[in-house]
Order: C-alpha cells, then sequence, then structure tokens
C-alpha cells in the first residue's frame, strides 16, 4: 500500500503572496509559475452552473446557528489526540466564536499565559454532510506569526481510519512560519491528505504572485466524483484527480464529509506569536454550499 497526497494552494506572502495548487499525478513535482491573478484565458476556464444551494449562512443571527454548527472545544485530547494532532497550543472554547462582529463570524484566539490560548472551532458533523458540490467561503486571515487558520472539509464516515486517513480537503490554510521554507509569509491550501501509508506522494505544482491574504477573498472548492476544483475569487487555480497509482481506486473523496473553520495557535512546524500580541482574528463573511448542475 502507498501514501496518496494531494496539495491544493499555498501562497506565499510579503507585499505580494505566491500560490501553489497542486493534483494527484503520477511523477516528479513540477513547479509552474504564474502572475496573479493568473491570465484571463486560465482564470476563467470551466465557468460552472450552480445549482440548488444546500446550505447559506451569514453568520449574522446573535447567536452561531447549532442546528447546523457544533462547537469543537477542549485540547483535542478526547477528539483526535491532544494538541489536535499538531501539538498545538490553543484550547478552543465557545465564547472564543463569535456571530454578528460587524456583520461576519469572528474567531478570536486570546493569550491566556505564556505558552498557552483559548481559540475557536466549528463543525458541521452529523448536521450537514454531503457528497460532491460547491463550496464558497469569504474570509480574511490572519497574517502575523503563529496563528494556523483554515477552511476544510474532514470525512464524515472515515472509511480508512481518523483523520487524516480519511482524507481531507483544504480550501485555505494560513502559517507564516512556512516562510522559513520558502519566501516570506505563506498560505497552504492542500485539496487533502489520503494516508494508507506514509511512502510516496505525486503532484503537480502551479504557483502564482500577487494575492494579499489579509484582505477579503472567497476561496472555492468544486468536489465532483473523480475531481476538485480549486478557485479564489471564482479564478481558477487548478484540478486534482486521482492518481495513476496501483491504490488509485484508494481516493477517499468518494465519502460524504463535513465542514471545519478554525485557528489554531502554533503548531509543531509552526512560529511562535510575538510576545506583544494577546489576540488573533479570524473573519468568515459567509458560507454557501451549492450543487453543481
Amino acid at each position: 500500500m502507498k501514501h496518496l497526497n494531494c496539495k491544493g494552494i499555498l501562497l506565499l506572502a510579503a507585499v505580494v503572496a505566491t500560490l501553489v495548487s497542486t493534483r494527484w499525478a503520477a511523477g516528479e513535482e513540477t513547479p509552474l509559475h504564474v502572475a496573479w491573478p493568473p491570465p484571463a484565458e486560465v482564470a476563467q476556464q470551466g465557468q460552472i452552473a450552480i445549482g440548488e444551494v444546500m446550505l447559506e449562512d451569514s453568520f449574522d443571527g446573535e447567536h452561531l446557528n447549532e442546528g447546523v454548527w457544533n462547537y469543537n472545544l477542549g485540547d483535542g485530547c478526547d477528539d483526535v489526540q491532544c494538541g489536535w494532532g499538531n501539538w498545538e497550543r490553543q484550547v478552543y472554547t465557545q465564547e472564543s466564536v463569535q456571530t454578528n462582529v460587524d456583520g461576519t463570524l469572528r474567531i478570536t484566539a486570546r493569550r491566556t499565559g505564556p505558552d498557552s490560548w483559548t481559540s475557536g472551532r466549528i463543525n458541521t458533523k452529523g448536521k450537514f454532510e454531503f457528497l460532491y458540490g460547491r463550496v464558497d467561503v469569504r474570509a480574511r486571515l490572519p497574517t502575523v506569526d503563529g496563528p494556523f487558520a483554515a477552511l476544510w472539509l474532514a470525512s464524515a464516515t472515515n472509511p480508512y481510519g481518523p483523520w487524516p486517513h480519511s482524507g481531507e480537503m483544504d480550501m485555505v490554510e494560513f502559517q507564516s512560519a512556512w516562510n522559513k521554507l520558502y519566501e516570506p509569509e505563506q498560505m497552504r491550501t492542500p485539496c487533502g491528505s489520503h494516508t494508507v501509508n506514509r511512502r510516496e506522494s505525486q503532484s503537480v505544482t502551479f504557483w502564482a504572485e500577487g494575492l494579499d491574504p489579509s484582505g477579503w477573498h472567497t476561496y472555492s472548492l468544486l468536489w465532483r466524483p473523480g475531481q476538485l476544483e480549486y478557485r479564489i475569487d471564482d479564478l481558477f487555480l487548478g484540478r486534482s484527480s486521482p492518481p495513476s497509482l496501483d491504490n488509485k481506486d484508494d481516493w477517499p473523496f468518494d465519502q460524504p464529509f463535513y465542514l471545519v473553520i478554525n485557528l489554531a495557535i502554533e503548531p509543531y512546524w509552526g512560529s511562535k506569536v510575538p510576545d506583544d500580541i494577546n489576540e488573533i482574528t479570524l473573519d468568515v463573511d459567509w458560507i454557501r454550499v451549492s450543487r453543481l448542475d
């Protein structure tokens, strides 16, 4: 058995950002550099008719809609594993999640000690799970050192085992610490990670320059049978499909998934929050899940 890994989008941000999209493919990773926004012939390809809206939330109510969303609480020890799988510093609390803050969902991470934080994480597990469709999320991300913001989907059925073995689809992730590996601050969006074991991954990488992750952007995933497509501000980035490997039938993205929004602090591979910063916010304006016609 082999490891199948699919990265989606990587944004490296200094004055501008660099974006990387990778897709399932056999062979070595080959970067392709393009300007952001991409040329019209790239950006406008694959325009898709949107069908029935399955979920829409503008977070303008007095409280979070608990008919759709759950609060993830605690330090992960009773969930995936302590530190939420990444040795993170935060404890998730309900108080860290607010709605209708200037018309947005706001997750606020607050320092409670030299190496301790509270923050927020919500999901739709057991309340809204779906198979295939289009997900659009309008958000602005914190760009200071230390936080790890993520808008993503997790497996509802775990056919290959608990997270991350049954797949993960990330519309956007951001952690400024990756500047130590690449260039100044970056944003990363893997389109999924399905681990059968940890030996092999193939990808093709697309780079684009010119996106500011601290501004408002709409991050989109178009999920079809055998294909994941990524967009930002409805401009085409790239597509993923099962790799040409002997375990391609283990492509995990043919099962129901649910939505997750969270703001983590100082994962083990990340950077520390500067000592003079005591609050960090992630803002989400709205989220919509639609069928694809």
